[in-house]
């Protein structure tokens, strides 16, 4: 009797405590399970850094979720059109996906994915500027096929939409430099083996080019006939997610690197490859960064070629596959040198235009006039055309802060070939108009290369600032247009700042935000003279009010800003401390 009484006792507790704590599992596992509750959402993996008039460009776009959709609902900016769409799974491997324009909008179309699309799928859109310089936005928005109904009708996921804004700016064409502008349907340009140095596996040697191109699944730069018996030093690719691949080999034993960004993407990039015959490494960089690395732990011996091709593979037919991977797109400045060239002075030299050949050191420059040369004669097929393509450095953290209704510019130059910069500004993101002219030695903020702009007639909502640089020789170079809102005022940001309390303050304040969709937003507080002096918060939000706290016991006396940056634009927000 005493042990059934204890037995009920215990089971009695024990349920009693399931009863507790089951609410609290079951809680979890929905949280766990349910996608609507996750942090899924659709968002931009990659895009061109600046998008210019006449642009064919790639942009990527990922999901972080585990839902699976059957397609999605795009919406493009009024003067974008769509050349493709590309659908990739986790692996890169291409899969099948079709589109159609929607009857009421040339703009917005619907993407069906034969087999749907989930987490690790990408979708790579393709898609040229137009004519016009502009401002808009990407909106994407995944949807299901609801098959219950008559005729099946997408069911729009509107909680998980991705809207990311996106500027055109005007191209502008150099005067000084001209590139070589390849075309898949045209043999590309071949080098025999005495016109650059040994690139067998016994030597040391740098090859880099500076490539501009959205092509996928071709060879951009090979010493390989395509003879599985024939050794090959070096062949740069681009596999179908548009990353850079690079191949050397002998019979039966290819190695490879990989970017880990892709390059195909329609703007510039400068590609490097090191051989360092001493240490064994061999090396991929991307715009002057470490991208991959590679060890010959093999002892591969590889002998030296007797051909460089620049766009397909160094061989007279046509109908194989080799054909059919030429490049189509813009190269420059293919140098080939005989040491293994650290990354100190891979960065120094990129921005560099040689020009002219080097003992010992291949130097592919179109600028020449000579129609006799060398590089002449063998791309005589081939155009030579103007571009934007820049050998200066250009400006560098431009920054806007507002105060007292006017607009503080500050930003960095440091190229010595700078004379002066023309601040521009605009209403709308496309028609822009000239403020003033900030002469190199005048307008310093106190530090080194660092200059200052004060816009006293700056619009009561919202405005787009860009600067042009003028270099000695007469080039121009333009940035990227900068977007700040005047506080809360300007409804198309995806965040904005509200408020702050107390103001002024001493020696504490809590600045509020408003976040209106999934987004990466950067605070940050400035001083009068534009200098940083703290980042408050630097990471992605989700919809939402949100606050953060500036602590001012070290700062004299004065007037601060406030920075909010996003994607979409900027806020900015003045604030007071008063000790």
């Amino acid at each position: 009797m005493r042990m059934f009484i204890s037995w009920l006792h215990v089971t009695g507790a024990f349920r009693f405590r399931a009863l507790l704590v089951l609410p609290f599992v079951a809680a979890v596992v929905f949280l766990v399970i349910s996608p609507r509750l996750s942090l899924a959402q659709m968002r931009v993996t990659h895009r061109p850094e600046h998008l210019h008039t006449n642009q064919a460009a790639k942009i990527y776009l990922g999901y972080d979720g585990v839902e699976k959709f059957d397609g999605a609902y795009l919406a493009l900016p009024i003067a974008w059109s769509l050349k493709d769409v590309i659908l990739l799974s986790g692996r890169g491997q291409l899969q099948e996906v079709s589109y159609k324009q929607s009857s009421q909008f040339e703009n917005r179309f619907y993407l069906f994915a034969k087999n749907g699309f989930s987490g690790n799928d990408q979708i790579v859109l393709e898609i040229d500027t137009g004519y016009r310089s502009s401002s808009g936005t990407i909106r994407l928005v995944p949807f299901k096929m609801n098959m219950r109904r008559f005729e099946p009708v997408p069911e729009m996921q509107q909680d998980l939409a991705l809207q990311q804004h996106f500027q055109v700016d005007q191209q502008i064409f150099l005067n000084r430099n001209r590139v070589l502008a390849m075309d898949a349907g045209l043999p590309g340009l071949v080098l025999p083996a005495r016109t650059f140095p040994d690139l067998s596996s016994r030597s040391s040697y740098t090859a880099e080019l500076w490539l501009k191109t959205t092509s996928a699944d071709v060879i951009v730069l090979s010493t390989w006939d395509g003879d599985e018996n024939t050794s090959y030093p070096v062949e740069l690719t681009i596999d179908d997610a548009g990353h850079l691949v690079f191949f050397r080999g002998v019979s039966g034993e290819h190695q490879t690197m990989h970017s880990q960004n892709p390059v195909a993407d329609g703007t510039w990039h400068h590609v490097a490859v090191t051989q360092n015959s001493d240490t064994g490494w061999t090396r991929l960089f991307l715009d002057g960064m470490r991208s991959d690395s590679l060890y010959n732990a093999s002892a591969q011996i590889i002998e030296a070629p007797a051909f460089l091709s620049v766009s397909g593979r160094p061989v007279r037919e046509t109908n194989n596959r080799a054909g059919s991977m030429r490049l189509t797109g813009f190269v420059d400045e293919v140098r080939i040198w005989p040491e293994a060239r650290d990354l100190e002075l891979i960065r120094l030299g990129m921005r560099q235009s040689l020009g002219t050949r080097t003992d010992g050191v291949l130097i592919l420059s179109f600028d020449e006039e000579d129609s006799n040369s060398q590089i002449a004669r063998r791309t005589r097929h081939l155009d030579k055309v103007k571009s934007d393509l820049s050998f200066y450095e250009g400006v560098e953290n431009i920054n806007l802060v507002l105060d007292a209704g006017t607009v503080l510019l500050t930003w960095e130059a440091t190229d010595p070939e700078v004379m002066g910069f023309t601040i521009e500004r605009s209403v709308d993101g496309a028609d822009f108009e000239d403020l003033s002219v900030v002469v190199v030695g005048f307008n310093h903020t106190g530090k080194s290369h660092s200059y200052w702009y004060r816009d006293i007639d700056a619009p009561d909502s919202v405005a787009y600032y860009r600067i042009r640089q003028r270099f000695s020789d007469g080039t121009e170079r333009v940035t990227a247009a900068v977007k700040v809102g005047m506080g809360s005022h300007d409804e198309s940001l995806p965040a904005t700042l509200t408020g702050n309390y107390p103001n002024p303050f001493n020696p504490v304040t809590t600045i509020t935000y408003t976040v209106k969709e999934r987004e990466k937003v950067k605070i940050t507080v400035w001083d009068l003279s534009g200098q940083l002096i703290a980042i408050l918060f630097d990471g992605v939000r989700d919809v939402g009010e949100f606050e953060v706290t500036f602590e001012g016991s070290e700062r004299i006396s004065g007037t601060y800003f406030v920075r909010l940056e996003t994607g979409g634009g900027v806020s900015s927000r003045q604030i007071v401390l008063m000790k």
